[in-house]
């Protein structure tokens, strides 16, 4: 369960509700690992992670990415990974 197998966005889905009627084979098993393992990536992205503020630029804390501040002003989600995105003054 390492690496995510190549599968698109559609082909994990059918996957995950072949899984959820219980209509798979056991020869299943490898790509219903990778869609699960797509789902939980894509689950994690929506959980924000707080961000740094650097020499005028906001540094995305999933990916690294900078973005320019505040010409771009409060993005939700990273540019670049779509991380969502914590700032500082927002609750818990």
């Amino acid at each position: 369960m390492g690496e995510v197998a190549e599968m698109s966005n559609e082909e994990a889905i059918k996957m995950l509700e072949k899984a959820k009627h219980r209509d798979m084979s056991i020869f299943d098993m490898d790509n219903y690992y990778n869609a699960l393992d797509m789902a939980i990536a894509a689950l994690k992205k929506e959980i924000p992670k707080p961000i740094s503020i650097e020499n005028g630029f906001v540094k995305c804390g999933s990916c690294g990415m900078y973005i320019r501040f505040p010409i771009m002003d409060r993005y939700n989600n990273c540019p670049e990974c779509g991380q969502a995105l914590k700032w500082e003054d927002e609750e818990e």
